[in-house]
């Protein structure tokens, strides 16, 4: 059974809202953090499990997005995967640079989501290369559609 898109769409928007919901009850994580990979140890996991659930929703709901979104193309399973994976490195990159710049530009839960959905979106790279490598491609049937030196003009040699 395949679910429409308009829910897809609806529980992406919906985990966003309650990551917010969420956060709004909890203090902004400010941890001396140098990128948003540390944030995955066990010691900061079980003291800010309220947080990590958090972080957990939005990089689902940032996970989800693109795949929404490339999934108004039907077939192209390379195309997906090299845009899958820009958009993964883009989604990491940012979350890293927002980690490790002295300027707060977002805050620290934004960018471990956005580093966190970006790797998971890698597993999904993975994934479009292989579909594509096995599904068979579409041979596209050449119309007759004459030469230069057809001879048949269309009369026949007997209406001359």
């Amino acid at each position: 059974m395949k679910m429409p898109k308009e829910y897809v769409l609806i529980l992406i928007v919906g985990l966003f809202l309650f990551a917010y919901l969420l956060e709004a009850v909890v203090d902004p994580l400010n941890l001396p953090l140098s990128n948003p990979y540390q944030f995955l140890t066990s010691a900061h996991l079980g003291k800010y499990p309220f947080t990590t659930a958090v972080i957990a929703i939005r990089s689902l709901a940032i996970l989800m997005s693109p795949l929404w979104l490339l999934s108004f193309i039907p077939t192209a399973f390379q195309f997906k995967a090299v845009a899958t994976l820009v958009i993964s490195v883009l989604i990491q990159l940012y979350g890293v640079q927002g980690m490790s710049s002295a300027t707060a530009t977002i805050p620290q839960e934004w960018a471990i989501s956005f580093a966190l959905g970006g790797a998971t979106l890698l597993l999904f790279v993975l994934f479009y290369f292989a579909k594509g490598a096995v599904t068979p491609k579409k041979s596209v049937a050449s119309k007759n559609i004459g030469t230069l030196t057809d001879t048949d003009d269309g009369f026949d040699d007997d209406d001359i």
